[in-house]
């Protein structure tokens, strides 16, 4: 009798919550930053991390978020190491959303991925605000632009326009649009194939305008935590409207570069370069701009851009400029 009322207790006593996970030694941690910032070595991070949880395994969840937080491109790849090294680990291990290894990668694999015609996963912005232009122009103008982006998944999107404008007495003196759009399919966790197309209008420049396309290949050379890193290259072609020999057009060869850098919560850092090298003229454009965060949905932004072409008309400049000052409203 006292057997059985014994047994009632024990199955009436409620199950003990999941333990919390242990701290993970900061020596293990800063070995698991190290490699990834060696982007060189794609592999290292994840031998350090399956070396540190063996090393600490009462820290296995800690050590895992560790990685994916300074490296949260990789999460399926060290997710899908940990599971298949070490299955214990990741059917115990406590995550930081109280989920294990295991059922965390279950989940980022039921996923619904965007296809490439998906309108989900878009983000935007609006910025409105003031430039300084140097160059052919040397002018104060009104400011806008508009970017659309989609990342995640296998294909990225990005559509982006900007408009520089202004007035002196009933006339118009800088009229400048720049619009670009790039796709890009990643075939492998850093590797692309991109195509892009970039239309540019300048009234008071050498050419009325001037259209790019191109393709090829690139590859995510440094990935570390809120900062990224792409170079990519491949062939083109260019047709330029000038303004008094009608349009020429040429073949060119094109390579791009692109950084963003996450500094802090409040701040962030991107760099856009480009050079598009014709048999005719050489050109070299960098955007380059720092954006503060005003709330959930507003911002502040100063950018600078430069374009640089190697031959242009007698008495055209040969670089023009532009910084802008701006407020940026993100949807």
């Amino acid at each position: 009798m006292r057997g059985l009322i014994g047994l009632v207790f024990l199955l009436a006593m409620p199950a003990p919550a999941a333990r919390a996970q242990d701290p993970a030694p900061p020596a293990l941690m800063a070995m698991i930053d190290k490699a990834v910032a060696r982007a060189d070595k794609p592999q290292l991070l994840i031998d350090v991390l399956l070396l540190a949880l063996e090393t600490a395994p009462d820290g296995a969840g800690a050590l895992i978020d560790h990685a994916v937080a300074a490296a949260p491109a990789r999460e399926v790849a060290i997710l899908r190491a940990v599971n298949k090294s070490m299955p214990k680990v990741a059917g115990t291990a406590v995550l930081d959303d109280g989920a294990t290894p295991a059922a965390r990668l279950a989940a980022l694999r039921a996923r619904p991925r965007h296809g490439f015609f998906s309108a989900k996963g878009w983000d935007g912005e609006v910025a409105l605000g003031g430039s300084y232009l140097t160059g052919n122009t040397e002018e104060q103008a009104v400011s806008l632009s508009i970017a659309l982006d989609r990342e995640g998944g296998a294909w990225e999107h990005h559509f982006g326009t900007t408009v520089d404008y202004s007035r002196n007495a009933d006339t118009a003196t800088k009229e400048r649009l720049l619009t670009d759009y790039q796709i890009k399919w990643f075939f492998s966790e850093r590797a692309y194939a991109f195509g892009q197309a970039d239309f540019e209008y300048d009234r008071f420049s050498e050419f009325d305008w001037r259209i790019a396309e191109a393709g090829g290949l690139g590859y995510r050379v440094w990935e570390a935590t809120g900062f990224s890193w792409d170079l990519e290259g491949g062939p083109g072609s260019r047709q330029t409207k000038l303004a008094a020999d009608g349009t020429d057009i040429e073949f060119i060869g094109v390579l791009g570069s692109n950084v963003k850098w996450k500094i802090n919560s409040l701040l962030r850092l991107t760099n856009t370069s480009s050079l598009f090298v014709g048999e005719d003229r050489t050109t070299l454009s960098n955007d380059a701009a720092v954006t503060a965060s005003l709330g959930k949905t507003w911002s502040a932004r100063l950018s600078f851009y430069v374009r640089h072409d190697t031959a242009v008309p007698v008495g055209q400049s040969k670089t023009d400029t532009a910084s802008r000052l701006s407020v940026v409203y993100g949807f």
